[in-house]
């Protein structure tokens, strides 16, 4: 089988009949592939809609697990996975039209740890840009689509998940899954994937849609949940860190995320305006203040400009980190 799709349920009744039929009305030929539903325990009337589409969609099994968040769900689906290569999709989002057929012919004679494509970005249902999958600093310095070696994860970029394809078992062989009770978990999964991938091949097609919501975006509900989320995030990727097998400049790439991550931390203040943000931010400021300049030293020769505009900002007024 060429491909597991994998869409975590959860809260969704308003939008997986949409992601579904994204998929119905793909034109392939004998395309292999499964789709795995995961039920993280949601509570309305999602599964019923999934349901509904088993017999437009006989590749689609469903698996029922009690709530564990977005990566528990895509940790599980992955467990179940057979597909040569998995794709995370997720339930408020859809496939680009066409892209089956498109993944039919490219992925039988494929053998790159990670695909990257396009995704087509909206917000409200209007179209916004087009992102591309590669690291924009790194993209000139190969100019080219396709590598190999130590040094290949370096041309990706992060943001989301569902925007590469992965062969499974370049997963399963170096222990990636998705880092469980966090929010912003495709950023620590995608930095480990940068580090431990040795082929990249990125196609300039459109694989994915992804649709930004005014009304319901994580963004516009931040609270202490998302510092916890980074902090966490932050020792996660420091004890990757400090794997024997990662090379320097792999050891320098995760704690310039490390370090950036820290910003982010101290800048929050523009965005949620709290009580508890407040305390946070008196007992633990100098601290991280510390702990960001530790980081950016260990990533010496990694930084861009704005790395040391942001440097300079954790120590005058991380709040200024926020405009970056």
């Amino acid at each position: 089988m060429d491909l597991s799709i994998i869409i975590p349920v959860y809260k969704v009744e308003k939008y997986i009949g949409d992601t579904l039929q994204s998929i119905v009305n793909q034109k392939y030929d004998s395309f292999n592939f499964e789709i795995i539903v995961v039920d993280d325990g949601t509570p309305d009337n999602s599964m019923q809609i999934v349901e509904s589409f088993k017999v437009k969609l006989p590749q689609m099994k469903t698996i029922h697990q009690e709530n564990k968040g977005l990566s528990g769900a895509r940790n599980t689906g992955l467990k179940m996975a057979v597909g040569k290569y998995v794709w995370f999709v997720d339930s408020d989002d859809a496939i680009a039209d066409g892209i089956l057929k498109k993944l039919g012919d490219i992925l039988p004679e494929e053998k790159a740890d990670v695909l990257g494509f396009n995704v087509n970005i909206y917000l409200d249902k209007r179209f916004e840009r087009t992102e591309r999958p590669f690291n924009k600093r790194k993209y000139f310095k190969f100019k080219s689509l396709r590598h190999t070696g130590s040094r290949a994860g370096e041309c990706l970029g992060t943001g989301m998940a569902p925007r590469f394809l992965f062969r499974r078992d370049f997963l399963f062989a170096n222990g990636l899954c998705f880092l469980e009770g966090v929010i912003f978990e495709d950023l620590e999964f995608l930095v480990r994937v940068r580090c431990l991938a040795k082929s990249i091949a990125i196609y300039d097609v459109t694989n994915y849609c992804y649709y930004r919501r005014s009304s319901d975006s994580i963004m516009s509900t931040l609270d202490m949940r998302s510092i916890y989320s980074r902090m966490k995030i932050r020792e996660n990727l420091d004890s990757f860190g400090h794997l024997n097998q990662l090379e320097s400049f792999q050891r320098r790439l995760v704690y310039n995320y490390c370090f950036g991550l820290t910003c982010r931390i101290l800048s929050q203040q523009d965005s949620v305006k709290t009580r508890e943000l407040s305390e946070f931010y008196k007992l633990n400021r100098w601290d991280n203040t510390t702990i960001g300049i530790k980081y950016f030293l260990m990533s010496f020769g990694y930084h861009s400009i704005k790395d040391y505009l942001k440097l300079i900002f954790l120590v005058v007024n991380p709040r200024l980190n926020s405009k970056l």
